[in-house]
C-alpha cells in the first residue's frame, strides 16, 4: 500500500449487494503524507528526514523491511506508541537512513516493547511485543509476493515450570533479553522475576527436542541466572549470590521470603562481551541514568557473574542517559559489526531526556570483542525536526511577507534530573521555535531561524502554545501564550507590519483568563464582526469561547460558552483528560472549519460552525482521514503551498512535526446504515485496537449474517450473530484502516440490512 493516508480506491456503488444499496460518501478534502517539503537546519543544510515525527524512548531492532537484502530499521518509541521504520541507504561501513512510513501499518499491534529477533532460523526477523503479562509472538512471513507480513504464533509463550507448562511470565515494565544463551541455535528468554531481584533463565528446547530451531518450546532452566541480584530498591548489582529458590526442576512451586522487596523495572541485553562465547549481560534500571554491564565468568552452561562494570562502557564515554536506559544491539553502519543504541524505556514523557535521547555507539572491535565507541548522543534526531516532547505547531505569517511560517510551542526539552525522597523528578522548559517560509507560494521552504522565538525559555514555562493577532489594531501582529497552568501571557508587538516582531516584557495573567491546565488559546473570527476572538482548549477536552466584546483595537475578551460546539475530545479508553488543540480556519469559499487535535492522537473534524456557534458543530470525524502517529496530535492547518486545498503541519507527542499537503476530494467509503426503526447496531470500543464488541438490539430473537469489509467491498471475515447479545470480533490480523461491519439476513425489518464503519488502530 502506498504511503497515502487517505483511501483512494474508487467504490463501486452496489459493491455490497447488486441493487445498489449503498451510495458513496466524499470527504471535503483530503491530506497525504510527504516528505518533500525541505526542512534547512540553523546552518542551512538540509535535514534528511525533516518530518519523520521526533524520537523520545526508542526500542531499536534491525530488519529487511522491502525485501531487498539488507537491514533496515524498525523503532517503537514507547511515548505515545509509535512505530517509525528506516530504509537503510547506506553503503558499507557509512550510515545512511530515510524515513518511511509506508510500512508501518504491517506490524501488528504493539504494546509497551517491542524487539524483532528471527526465532526459526529462516533470516527473518520475527516480532516479540508484551502480551498481558507475558510475552506475544508474531512469525515474520514476508515473500516477494506479499511483501512485509506478520502472522500471530501464540498470545503467550509457555514454558515447563514447576512441573507443569506455564505462561512466561514477563512485566511491562521490564525489557527481555532474547538470544541463543546455551549456542545451540534456538533462542532463549531471559527476564527478572516476578518481584525482580533475580534473572529467570527460560531455556529454549527447541533444537534438543526437534532438532531445530523453529519452535518456541521453553523450560525454566535456572531461577538465578548468573548467580547475582539486583538492589529490590536500587540498581547496586550484588554478584556470587546465593539462589534462594528449590531446585525448579523438583519443585511444584516456589519458595522465597518476599518481605519487602518489590521490581520497578529493569531492562536486559545479552551478548558477549569479552570472546569468550559465554553471554554476558548489559542492565539498565528505572530511574538510573547509567547501565551495568555484569561479565559472565562461567559457562554457556552455568552462567556465573564475577565482575561488573558500573560505568559501561568504561573505556569511552560511560552511557548516561535518564532515565531507564534500554539497549540494543544491531549493525547500524553496514560493516557487519553489531554497534549498540541506547534510548530511555520509561513511558513518561515527564521523566525523561527527550532530545537527545538515542545514544549510539559504534563497535570499533568485532561481534566477539566488541570495542565501543561514541558517535552520537543524537542518532537520528539530530536530522529530523525534534523538539523534545510535544510539539505544538501554530501557522502564521510572522514577517508579513505573504508566506506562511510555522511557530512552534512545546511541552518542553529536559534539563536535569534529581532524586528526592526516594524517586525521580526531572525539570524541562518549554520554548518557541520559528521556522521561516523561505520557499515560494507554491514550494514552501522552512528554515530554522531561532529555538528561543521571543526567549520564551527564559519565562521557565511548560506547554508553551502560541496564538498571533492583530489585537491592538496597530497593524501588527502580538502574541498571547498558553501553557500548563492554564493563564494567558501577552506581548505586545512594537515592530510596525513587514519585520519581525519585537515584544514588550511579558504582561502575566492576560485580563484574569486561565482557561484551565494546558491552554492553547487561538485568535480568529469566529463571529465574523471583525474582531478576533479567543477560542482555548485545555487538558480537560473542552473549547472554551471567550467573544472580543470590546472592539478591533482595545479587546475585551469574555467568557460566551465553555463548552464551544459541545466539542469534547476526551477518550475514556485513553484518559479522562483530553488536551484539545484547536485549529478554526477558513477555506478557499469562506466557510469556516474546526480541526482538534488531542491526547488520543488524530485530528478530529467539524464543520457547520458559523450557523452553531451557540449550539452544536457538526462532528466529520474524531479520526479524520485516519491520520494518527501517537498521542497528543496538535494541527496546524494552513494554505502553505498556495494551491486550492489547506495542508497540515501536525506536532507529535515525540517532539516532531509531521507535513500533509492537501488533496483532492477523496471518496471515504459507504453510507452508514446505522439503525432503523426495528434493530440498532452498537460496536465498541470504535476506534478499536482489533477486538471489538458488537451488539444488534432486536425487539425479537433471530440469527443474522455479518461481514467485514474494506473500502472496496472486499469480504474479510464472516459469520453469525445472535440478536439481543454481545458478540466479540477478533480484527487483529488486519491492517490499521476504516472497515464497514455489515449485518444482514435481518428477516421482519423493513430494512434487512445494517451499515456500521469502524476504525481499526493498534
Amino acid at each position: 500500500m502506498s504511503n497515502k493516508i487517505l483511501f483512494t480506491i474508487i467504490i463501486i456503488i452496489g459493491i455490497f449487494y447488486p441493487f445498489g444499496l449503498f451510495s458513496q460518501v466524499f470527504n471535503d478534502f483530503g491530506f497525504e503524507r510527504t516528505q518533500s517539503v525541505i526542512v534547512q537546519k540553523l546552518n542551512g543544510i538540509p535535514y534528511l528526514n525533516s518530518w519523520a515525527g521526533g524520537i523520545n524512548s526508542a526500542q531499536f531492532s534491525e530488519i529487511d523491511l522491502n525485501l531487498d537484502g539488507k537491514k533496515d530499521l524498525f523503532i517503537y518509541d514507547r511515548i505515545g506508541g509509535r512505530i517509525l521504520t528506516f530504509l537503510n541507504l547506506g553503503s558499507q561501513g557509512n550510515t545512511l537512513y530515510t524515513y518511511t512510513d509506508t510500512f508501518n501499518n504491517h506490524f501488528p499491534h504493539v504494546y509497551d516493547w517491542v524487539k524483532l529477533a528471527d526465532y526459526n532460523c529462516d533470516g527473518k526477523e520475527d516480532l516479540f511485543t508484551y502480551g498481558i503479562g507475558g510475552i506475544k509472538v508474531y512469525k515474520n512471513v514476508s515473500d516477494q509476493s506479499t511483501g512485509l507480513k506478520f502472522k500471530l504464533i501464540t498470545n503467550e509463550i509457555q514454558s515447563f515450570q514447576f512441573s507443569m507448562y506455564q505462561g512466561l511470565f514477563l512485566s511491562s515494565v521490564d525489557y527481555p533479553a532474547i538470544a541463543d544463551m546455551d549456542g545451540d541455535g534456538d533462542l532463549d528468554i531471559l527476564t527478572f522475576w516476578i518481584i525482580g531481584t533475580y534473572v529467570h533463565y527460560h531455556q529454549n528446547m527447541s533444537m534438543e527436542k526437534y532438532g531445530n530451531c523453529d519452535s518456541l518450546d521453553f523450560r525454566l532452566n535456572h531461577q538465578c541466572w548468573g548467580y547475582f541480584k539486583e538492589n529490590d530498591t536500587a540498581n547496586g548489582i550484588t554478584i556470587n549470590a546465593p539462589c534462594p529458590f528449590k531446585d525448579c526442576a523438583k519443585q511444584s512451586g516456589m519458595f522465597i521470603d518476599t518481605l519487602g522487596t518489590r521490581h520497578t523495572g529493569s531492562t536486559l541485553l545479552a551478548l558477549d562481551l569479552n570472546g569468550d562465547l559465554a553471554k554476558d549481560m548489559i542492565i539498565g534500571d528505572v530511574d538510573y541514568p547509567n547501565v551495568h554491564a555484569l561479565y559472565n565468568g562461567g559457562t554457556q552452561d552455568t552462567a556465573r557473574i564475577t565482575s561488573v562494570d558500573t560505568h559501561f562502557p568504561s573505556n569511552n564515554v560511560p552511557l548516561h542517559l535518564n532515565s531507564f536506559p534500554d539497549v540494543n544491539s544491531l549493525d547500524v553502519n553496514n560493516d557487519g559489526i553489531k554497534d549498540l543504541i541506547a534510548s530511555p524505556f520509561d513511558p513518561q514523557s515527564s521523566l525523561s531526556e527527550n532530545k537527545k535521547s538515542v545514544w549510539l555507539y559504534l563497535n570499533d572491535g568485532t561481534n566477539s570483542n566488541p570495542v565501543f565507541t561514541l558517535n552520537s548522543t543524537d542518532f537520528l534526531q539530530n536530522d529530523m525536526i525534534d523538539l523534545g516532547s510535544d510539539a505544538l505547531p501554530v501557522a502564521f505569517d510572522i514577517n508579513n511577507d505573504g508566506l506562511t511560517d510555522i511557530i512552534a510551542g512545546n511541552y518542553g526539552t529536559y534539563d536535569s534530573s534529581w532524586h528526592q525522597t526516594g524517586n525521580l523528578h526531572s525539570s524541562f522548559t518549554s520554548s518557541l521555535s520559528y521556522y521561516k517560509n523561505i520557499g515560494s507560494l507554491l514550494n514552501p521552504v522552512f528554515r530554522l531561524i531561532d529555538t528561543n522565538f521571543a526567549n520564551i525559555h527564559a519565562l521557565h514555562l511548560k506547554g508553551a502554545y502560541p496564538a498571533f493577532g492583530d489585537i491592538d489594531g496597530d497593524g501588527s501582529a502580538d502574541m498571547i501564550l498558553g501553557n500548563s497552568d492554564g493563564k494567558l501571557i501577552f506581548f505586545h508587538n512594537n515592530n510596525p507590519s513587514g519585520q519581525l516582531p519585537a515584544y514588550s516584557a511579558a504582561v502575566f495573567n492576560y485580563q484574569g483568563i486561565d482557561a484551565g491546565d494546558y491552554s492553547a488559546p487561538q485568535l480568529f473570527d469566529l463571529d465574523s464582526d471583525g474582531k478576533l476572538d479567543l477560542i482555548i482548549g485545555e487538558q480537560k477536552g473542552l473549547l472554551k469561547y471567550y467573544h472580543n466584546d470590546g472592539s478591533s483595537s482595545n479587546p475585551v475578551f469574555t467568557l460566551t460558552n465553555d463548552s464551544l460546539g459541545k466539542v469534547d475530545v476526551r477518550d475514556a479508553n485513553v484518559s479522562y483528560q483530553g488536551y484539545s488543540i484547536p485549529c478554526f480556519c477558513k477555506t478557499n469559499s469562506g466557510d469556516t472549519r474546526l480541526f482538534v487535535g488531542s491526547l488520543k492522537g488524530g485530528i478530529a473534524y467539524y464543520k457547520d460552525i458559523v450557523p452553531n456557534i451557540n449550539g452544536e458543530f457538526t462532528e466529520v470525524d474524531q479520526y479524520y482521514l485516519f491520520l494518527r502517529d501517537g498521542e497528543r496530535s496538535a494541527p496546524a492547518v494552513a494554505y502553505y503551498n498556495g494551491d486550492t486545498l489547506p495542508d497540515l503541519v501536525m506536532g507529535t507527542v515525540s517532539g516532531g512535526l509531521i507535513y500533509f499537503k492537501g488533496s483532492s476530494p477523496q471518496i471515504i467509503g459507504m453510507q452508514e446504515v446505522n439503525s432503523n426503526e426495528d434493530a440498532k447496531l452498537s460496536v465498541y470500543p470504535n476506534p478499536g485496537n482489533g477486538f471489538f464488541n458488537v451488539q444488534l438490539d432486536l425487539p425479537f430473537m433471530t440469527i443474522g449474517n455479518f461481514r467485514v469489509a474494506d473500502f472496496s467491498g472486499r469480504t474479510l471475515k464472516t459469520g453469525k450473530i445472535c440478536s439481543n447479545t454481545k458478540e466479540l470480533i477478533d480484527l487483529s490480523e488486519l491492517e490499521n484502516g476504516i472497515y464497514y461491519i455489515v449485518v444482514d439476513g435481518l428477516m421482519h425489518c423493513k430494512i434487512p440490512y445494517i451499515v456500521k464503519k469502524i476504525v481499526l488502530c493498534k
